[in-house]
């Protein structure tokens, strides 16, 4: 639930900061069936929840790409590098 901010001077009544926002999407019948699926079996506490969380997740992990993006084209990796981390990652 959104907290409740002071009182409008041009209005009684509390106002209402905003923190969330709705949205429809449509899905194919497939889709939301696992959606759904996946969120029961994650314990989520609604759709929404398990929807916001795993859009979450997944920018932190673009984000981290990005600046690992960003670190190896300002200092690539030398061969000897790059085999050692293959070494480390099993590739």
């Amino acid at each position: 639930m959104a907290a409740r901010t002071p009182t409008s001077p041009t209005n009684k009544r509390p106002t209402r900061q905003r923190t969330y926002d709705r949205l429809t999407i449509s899905l194919p019948v497939e889709i939301a069936t696992r959606l759904r699926a996946d969120a029961k079996a994650a314990g989520a506490p609604s759709l929404s929840a398990y929807v916001a969380e795993t859009f979450a997740q997944r920018t932190r992990k673009q984000t981290f790409r990005d600046l690992l993006d960003e670190m190896f084209r300002e200092n690539p990796m030398t061969d000897e590098e790059r085999q050692w981390a293959d070494a480390i990652l099993d590739r």
